[in-house]
């Protein structure tokens, strides 16, 4: 994500942890995804099967993350994702903890 991107969406989402009552969050963005795929015009967040996915190599590198913090002690309370089919996916892959859909979140996936 170009730090502009992230610059703009950071205050909206750490309001909304505040609110939520979260005190520490780990913020990951999703995995890579299929490469030169965006969504489709008209796309559905319930519709996994017309959005951009994690690619193959996507969804290791998320079981590997999830292994490492994992193995550094780091645990998920309640983990809460995005509604976008490659946030949860990542999420899940992650395998800290059963995952959330949090729909106030629209840019990232949210381990608390």
């Amino acid at each position: 994500m170009k730090e502009s991107s992230r610059a703009r969406w950071q205050p909206s989402l750490a309001c909304i942890l505040c609110v939520l009552g979260f005190k520490e969050a780990l913020v990951p963005a999703h995995a890579d995804a299929r490469r030169g795929a965006g969504d489709p015009i008209g796309f559905r967040l319930d519709d996994c099967t017309i959005q951009c996915n994690l690619s193959a190599e996507g969804r290791v590198d998320a079981q590997s993350v999830g292994r490492s913090l994992k193995t550094k002690g780091v645990a998920a309370t309640k983990p809460l994702s995005s509604p976008w089919c490659r946030s949860a996916d990542t999420a899940r892959l992650l395998d800290l903890s059963a995952v959330e859909i949090e729909p106030a979140f629209a840019t990232a996936s949210v381990m608390v």
